[in-house]
């Protein structure tokens, strides 16, 4: 119940904040596009310097990325996962989380965030923010609290509907071993034990949602 209060708490402190904020961006169709082709869709990592970050920490959450969707030229599904690398390679997936955008709706933001639940469990959550609306799916972790871990977002990925892209990674480590992260996803997931990468993919107007 506890952990349900914090998470209701963080999207109605972030739905506050978002309305009170006066560095919030302008309408998404104002964004600045990221190529002449419509399909591509931009996504760009909000700096931890935003007080979005502060809020969602106030709440319990550990870790956070936050991302700005611009460019969304077409109405349709953003679809969030985790993907579990072991050794180098694809182990399984964590969530498939799917919800719809408006392409004329401002505000437009991805979260990812991690609370711990207890010594050995964590509960990651993946939403989508459109305006004042926001959709989130939730998935509990097995990651004992004496696990090190680093996230390391992209800061500008550019993406097409139907193609899944990277928008970072999280490194976790039960050893005391230096743990080795960069913006670089192929040499992260090559150079650690465990990776997860968090995975996102547009889709055309009502495909998948």
């Amino acid at each position: 119940m506890k952990q349900l209060l914090l998470t209701s708490l963080i999207i109605v402190l972030l739905t506050a904040c978002q309305r009170s904020s006066p560095s919030e961006p302008a309408a998404v169709a104002s964004a600045p596009a990221a190529s002449s082709d419509s399909d591509v869709i931009r996504v760009e990592f909000l700096p931890t310097t935003d007080n979005e970050y502060t809020v969602m920490k106030a709440a319990g959450a550990s870790h956070a990325m936050i991302f700005t969707i611009n460019h969304f030229m077409r109405s349709g599904g953003i679809e969030l996962w985790m993907e579990h690398y072991v050794d180098g390679q694809l182990h399984d997936s964590v969530n498939r989380f799917t919800s719809y955008v408006a392409d004329n709706v401002a505000n437009n933001k991805i979260y990812f965030s991690i609370q711990r639940i207890s010594d050995e469990e964590q509960r990651w959550t993946f939403a989508v923010r459109q305006g004042d609306n926001l959709a989130s799916a939730q998935a509990n972790v097995l990651i004992s609290n004496q696990t090190a871990m680093v996230s390391t977002p992209l800061n500008d990925v550019e993406m097409t509907g139907g193609d899944a892209t990277a928008l970072g990674t999280i490194v976790v480590s039960e050893e005391d071993t230096p743990l080795s992260a960069s913006t670089d996803i192929e040499a992260t997931i090559r150079q650690n034990k465990e990776v997860y990468v968090l995975k996102c993919k547009a889709s055309e107007d009502n495909a998948g949602v």
